[in-house]
């Protein structure tokens, strides 16, 4: 790796912190500089404008969370399980995101959804690969016959996907884990109800 592209990587670690914390508009080149120690035309030497600073932070934010949502899932290779070592990552996630200023997607979304039209598009589609994922546990899981197919997949997975995400809106706003511990217990304990006899202990 160049110095060029090493300057570029640190940039963007910084930067990821400093936008998840302070949102898009609320952070300012001068944030940027005294973050990350470099001067404006150090940082403008390697990105255009802040949106493309902010569109490249967000991307490596939510490409750190997905390492350790795989890892989670990967623990079991049963469909049902693997989605389950989601949700108790996501109940773990909540105060402790690895990229420090809570949920990246959900901080995101919300300011994005008006004043950002550009990266209202990346967050539009890290989102859908989120649900598609956990449809995609749910379809498995119903193949294997692990799981009744109670209801559509994919119209469960934005159900389980919607309340953990308001569950940690309340958990950071609170300070407590308890409204995501709930939540996370609920969508379990249901998604267990469903185990078909044979899978059924």
């Amino acid at each position: 790796m160049s110095k060029a592209e090493k300057t570029k990587k640190y940039i963007v670690e910084v930067a990821a912190s400093v936008f998840n914390k302070k949102g898009f508009a609320g952070t300012t080149m001068s944030d940027l500089t005294t973050a990350t120690g470099l001067t404006k035309g150090s940082i403008y030497g390697n990105f255009t404008t802040k949106e493309e600073v902010a569109v490249e932070a967000f991307q490596y934010a939510v490409a750190k969370m997905r390492t350790e949502v795989h890892a989670a899932a990967k623990v079991s290779k049963s469909p049902l399980e693997q989605l389950m070592g989601i949700i108790d990552y996501l109940r773990t996630y909540v105060l402790n995101p690895p990229v420090p200023g809570g949920c990246v997607l959900l901080n995101t979304a919300v300011e994005a959804d008006d004043n950002n039209p550009a990266l209202k598009g990346h967050v539009a589609a890290e989102l859908k690969k989120t649900v598609d994922t956990m449809a995609k546990l749910l379809h498995k899981a119903v193949a294997a016959g692990e799981i009744i197919q109670e209801c559509e997949p994919r119209t469960l997975a934005y159900n389980i996907f919607c309340a953990i995400e308001g569950a940690v809106m309340m958990s950071r706003v609170q300070g407590s884990t308890k409204p995501m511990q709930e939540i996370s217990n609920f969508w379990k304990e249901y998604l267990y109800s469903l185990r078909t006899k044979k899978k059924r202990p």
